[in-house]
């Protein structure tokens, strides 16, 4: 019965833009403008802060525009962060207890040494589907990363 008292979502397409790949939104009824496309697989929202169409036009297409250039580029939008994965690593290494002490000791210290030069990279792998959680390890995982890297 939850399913039926929940709010339904409702979105307004205000405008198309670039041949409809940019939409302009307003979501759930809302004053704000939101601008949302498909890039890398994925739809990417970002609100605009506007409520007139023209100012949201000049914002939506200035980030768009953005978007594309960064794609170009080759920068993934997609992904975690290198840091946040060798944090959650280093937590499921302490919880299954798979390798020794001495190990799990060594992993902390390179970790140590890595953390201030992470900075914000990406890792595009999903790795929760592709990697330890997937039953394939640790190694085929940063195997297929290597590979990503490379591609």
């Amino acid at each position: 019965m939850a399913a039926a008292s929940a709010k339904a979502e409702t979105t307004e397409v205000v405008a198309k833009l670039y041949e409809g790949k940019l939409r302009l939104e307003r979501r759930d009824g809302g004053t704000l403008i939101t601008a949302r496309t498909f890039i890398q697989g994925k739809l990417v929202r970002k609100t605009t802060g506007e409520r007139t169409l023209a100012a949201a036009t000049k914002v939506a297409t200035g980030w768009y525009l953005d978007l594309l250039g960064r794609d170009r580029k080759g920068e993934h939008f997609h992904g975690h962060f290198f840091g946040e994965v060798a944090e959650k690593f280093l937590t499921h290494a302490e919880q299954m207890r798979e390798v020794s002490e001495g190990q799990r000791r060594n992993y902390r210290q390179k970790w140590a040494l890595l953390k201030p030069h992470s900075g914000a990279v990406l890792v595009h792998a999903d790795i929760r589907r592709r990697g330890v959680a997937g039953g394939g390890g640790v190694q085929p995982a940063l195997a297929r990363l290597r590979t990503d890297q490379a591609e």
